[in-house]
């Protein structure tokens, strides 16, 4: 009897005990949604991915744009898809994000330093929006900034009266008006020299691009060169728009000068057309160790991208580089660099 009271008891434990421990087994709850977010993550990982197709696709080129938001959205993702279990597709995330955001994370990488005897500028670019009706404001961070170069975009024919307020501070100017949103204007506060007014992509645009040499006391003059790109709202204007990069390269010799070049680009600086461009001048971004800094649009936090830019040679030191988020009425923020050479 006590054996079989044995074999009894030993064959009704065997039925309780569970195959695998209790605590590996996923709750029903986090099974389901986690198989939804999988589902919903694929779709920024195939945006981010198509994202590199730009040089091939207008409408890569218009995903790139938004490639450091994909990049957080999928670490999100990441972190959610890891608190619902399912670690393996949260590493794998991770992993593409790390391979995919050397375009964007390395502005977050350690600035310029500054060195005994540079000479210092402060440059501002300041996209104004031509139909920004608060010219007060404008004049305001202008004034309060108070930098030694300053280049406007949008410069339309409406806007050279009220920069009259500024001749005084800035008595060396090149200005050129029209009468839609591509007139550009250089007002320095240093005297310069072979100043040129350039046409970029003529057959299509009257979109001009300035360059001067700044006589800033340095032994050799600071070139600054400024334009403003079409917005690629279409295949027809994105190709004119890259026309415009090949020309700016062209208009950009390489040598030696300490050079700066500064404006709306339209263009995020991960853009492959825009890599081009620094590589075939050797100029390289200036917002390496700012961070990501997008400028536009103004009003609406959640989809601002990096299309104010300036891009300096290497014989210049990028001693700070920030936005000015002062309302001002316009859908730019205004780029403030201090430079030393």
């Amino acid at each position: 009897m006590v054996k079989l009271q044995t074999n009894h008891n030993s064959s009704e434990t065997d039925q309780a005990a569970p195959n695998h421990p209790p605590g590996d087994a996923k709750s029903p709850w986090r099974s389901r949604y986690l198989k939804w977010v999988l589902i919903l993550t694929a779709v920024p990982v195939g945006l981010l991915l198509f994202s590199f197709l730009g040089r091939y696709s207008f409408f890569a080129e218009l995903a790139s744009n938004f490639r450091f938001h994909l990049l957080v959205a999928i670490l999100l993702a990441a972190a959610t898809i890891a608190y619902l279990g399912g670690y393996r597709w949260a590493v794998g995330l991770i992993l593409i994000t790390l391979l995919a955001s050397s375009t964007v994370f390395c502005n977050f990488l350690p600035r310029d330093r500054e060195a005994e005897g540079m000479t210092k500028v402060s440059v501002m670019s300041f996209n104004i929006l031509g139909l920004n009706q608060r010219q007060d404001a404008v004049l305001d961070v202008i004034s309060k900034s108070q930098p030694d170069v300053l280049v406007v975009i949008e410069y339309t024919s409406d806007w050279v009266g009220v920069f009259e307020a500024l001749h005084t501070d800035y008595p060396y100017r090149i200005e050129q008006p029209r009468w839609h949103g591509f007139g550009i204007a250089l007002f320095s506060k240093f005297p310069f020299s072979d100043p040129t007014v350039h046409r970029l992509a003529s057959s299509h645009t009257d979109s001009p691009m300035v360059v001067a040499s700044l006589e800033v006391g340095a032994d050799v003059p600071l070139r600054v060169a400024a334009a403003h790109l079409l917005a690629p709202m279409g295949y027809t204007r994105m190709s004119i728009r890259n026309q415009q990069i090949r020309e700016v390269k062209q208009w950009l010799p390489v040598d030696s000068q300490p050079t700066v070049l500064v404006g709306d680009f339209n263009c995020v600086p991960w853009s492959p057309f825009l890599t081009e461009l620094m590589n075939a001048t050797g100029l390289r971004d200036s917002r390496r160790g700012f961070g990501y800094q997008g400028s536009w649009p103004s009003d609406f936090w959640p989809m601002r991208i990096p299309i104010d830019h300036a891009f300096v040679s290497d014989n210049i030191s990028v001693l700070d580089r920030k936005l000015i988020k002062d309302p001002t009425g316009s859908d730019h923020f205004p780029l403030l660099l201090e430079l030393g050479f």
